[in-house]
Order: C-alpha cells, then sequence, then structure tokens
C-alpha cells in the first residue's frame, strides 16, 4: 500500500502507518511502518509482513484495518495525522502456494527499523537471519566510533528481538549494525531524552 501526504505542509516527525487484523491466527511482523518525513504531495510504499498460523483453514478470511499514525502524537498533538483509514480482507488460500511464492521471511537477512525510533530510553531491534550462525550487533555514533557492543552470540534461523536501553548514553544519533556471514546492514537510530 501507500502512505500519502495530501496537506499543504511537510511532515518531519515521523509519519507512518499501522496495521490490525481481526483474528488470533495471523502474526503481523512489525505492525508500524515509520518514515523520518514526508513532503507535501508525497506518496511512499508501505509493505508488511503477515504470517498465518499453520492450523488456519483454507479459504478463511481475515479482516484487517491500516490507518496512518505519527510517532508521539500522544504526547505532541501537533505532530497528530489525520487520514483516511483502509479495511481490506484477505483469503487464505492455500498455505504451500503462499510458502512457494515468496521466500519465508525467517530464511533472510534483515535489519529492521527499531521501534520506537526516536525512543527514549528503550526501544526494540528485531532481525532475522537465514541460517544458525554468529550474530554482531553494535551502537556506533556519528562519526563511527564503535561505541558499544550489543550482541555477540550464536543465534538460530528466524526472527529474533533485543531491547536495547540507552539510559546511560547521552541524546543523539546513533548507528546499529548487524552483522552476520559475512554481511552488515546498517540503520540510523534516535536517542531523545
Amino acid at each position: 500500500m501507500e502512505l500519502c501526504n495530501n496537506g499543504a505542509a511537510g511532515h518531519g516527525y515521523y509519519p507512518g502507518a499501522s496495521i490490525e487484523a481481526d483474528s488470533n491466527l495471523v502474526t503481523i511482523q512489525l505492525p508500524n511502518y515509520w518514515f523520518y518525513g514526508m513532503d507535501p504531495g508525497q506518496c511512499l510504499p508501505v509493505s508488511f509482513s503477515v504470517l498465518a498460523d499453520s492450523t488456519i483453514l483454507e479459504g478463511t478470511s481475515v479482516d484487517f484495518i491500516a490507518y496512518p499514525i505519527s510517532l508521539g502524537c500522544d504526547d505532541m498533538p501537533q505532530y497528530c495525522i489525520e487520514g483516511d483509514t483502509l479495511n481490506f480482507s484477505i483469503e487464505i488460500s492455500s498455505p504451500t502456494s503462499v510458502a512457494n511464492e515468496s521466500k519465508p521471511l525467517s530464511d533472510t537477512f534483515t535489519l529492521y527499523p527499531n521501534f520506537p525510533n526516536p525512543f527514549n530510553p528503550k526501544t526494540t531491534i528485531q532481525f532475522s537471519i537465514p541460517e544458525r550462525s554468529h550474530v554482531t550487533l553494535k551502537i556506533y555514533d556519528v562519526m563511527g566510533r564503535d561505541i558499544f557492543t550489543l550482541v555477540e552470540q550464536k543465534f538460530s534461523s528466524g526472527m529474533h528481538s533485543y531491547q536495547w536501553d540507552g539510559s546511560n548514553k547521552p541524546s543523539g544519533i546513533y548507528f546499529l549494525q548487524l552483522e552476520n556471514l559475512g554481511k552488515t546492514h546498517r540503520k540510523k537510530i534516535i536517542l531523545m531524552k
């Protein structure tokens, strides 16, 4: 789907979209999708991954609702977003055909956007790796200095979650770096106290 800023002004405080399902037979991985900002008239693609439970029956229809959100809206109403909601249904047609059409999320090497971002003082970091292997997750400052190692150990294949508490670090921009099997992913994170 797309998220569009149809207003006359840009939105610089983490506009995004959220999705919910009416069934506990599906799991929405990372149900909130954030952008760092949106210019007036700009439309950006929004992607969500939804996994169906193996017990779900073929032909079962699952209802979803997607709506625009802004990080920090509760604390800073001036950054709230008003917009349309999108209601839609997906019918589970065949679990095996879905698995054959796309690579399962657990078979990929991915560092997902942390949530929340900006954060104070805790944020959740999620990543997936394709096979049991050694993972290093580090925090760098804006000068590129290695300031903290969050994780340095072996993990099984699949999706993993880690919570970082930045209470003892100063406010600022940091970079989160994931290393696995000779590959590297990096994301910008913001600690705002």
